[in-house]
């Protein structure tokens, strides 16, 4: 008899025990499951975050060369500006951007240099009529209301 409470017993360790074993590779499965899943998103975010960092990264670098082109192309207008037919280049750039514009009226003020100053005295004298106009109209309402 107590022989078989010794073996029944032993059944019943090996039983827990053997449950006890298939709970704790339960809970390390778990466990490995959240560690490859975590290094996912890790590997994830590492990826994702140094492919935004080199498209800023190209996206800065073609904006530095876009500037120093545009640097070097002022750099090369002034040199030509400032050699002997500069002046000549600006009065070019002027007439053809009057010609451009058609004005009616064209007035070059005296002395040196490329000055230009476009005036219509047409639309002044008529501006000037509309305004005397306009006075005199409020003129005669205020005398008539006197």
């Amino acid at each position: 008899e107590k022989e078989q409470d010794i073996q029944g017993e032993r059944t019943r360790i090996e039983t827990v025990r053997a449950k006890k074993h298939a709970e704790f590779s339960q809970a390390e499965s778990a466990y490995n499951a959240q560690i490859a899943e975590a290094t996912g998103y890790k590997e994830q975010s590492t990826y994702l975050g140094d492919s935004y960092y080199q498209a800023k990264a190209n996206e800065a670098k073609a904006i530095e060369a876009e500037g120093k082109a545009e640097v070097e192309g002022l750099k090369q207008r002034i040199a030509a500006l400032a050699g002997k037919g500069g002046k000549n280049m600006v009065r070019l750039e002027v007439a053809k951007q009057l010609a451009k514009a058609n004005p009616k009226f064209i007035a070059l003020q005296p002395g040196a240099g490329v000055e230009v100053s476009k005036t219509d005295v047409n639309d002044l004298v008529q501006q000037l009529g509309i305004f005397e106009g306009v006075a005199s109209q409020s003129m005669r309402s205020k005398s008539t209301t006197k």
